[in-house]
């Protein structure tokens, strides 16, 4: 490693802050398999019974962003909003009436964490 740096040194590289990405992390059968679950399962439901798309994520407004090499010239800008801002956002797509309910708002950790000791 300690030689590469140099050789990208010797190039004119620097280290600099990369862009974050979000990827699957299931490998590509596991995602088809997994799918072709949930269309069986919409297929073959009771013609009365709502089929309900539902996800939920945490939003970290001021993420955490590693290194990488970068050649002169090159920076990386990451907009954040100077304080660590947590939001969360879920939501619900009825496949029937293609209706979208959401519900989003601030995250307040300590009041969570506080709340599940009390009742444990």
């Amino acid at each position: 490693m300690a030689t590469m740096g140099r050789a990208l040194t010797s190039l004119g590289a620097r280290r600099k802050a990369a862009r974050p990405i979000v990827e699957c992390p299931w490998p590509a059968w596991k995602r088809r398999r997994r799918l072709y679950e949930v269309k069986c399962l919409h297929a073959h439901k009771p013609s009365e019974e709502p089929v309900l798309h539902v996800d939920e994520v945490d939003i970290h407004l001021n993420p955490k962003v590693g290194y990488d090499w970068c050649l002169p010239g090159q920076r990386r800008v990451v907009v954040t909003p100077g304080n660590n801002q947590k939001r969360f956002l879920a939501g619900a797509l009825n496949v029937r009436t293609v209706g979208v309910i959401r519900f989003g708002g601030q995250v307040d950790y300590a009041a969570a964490l506080s709340n599940s000791a009390g009742a444990a």
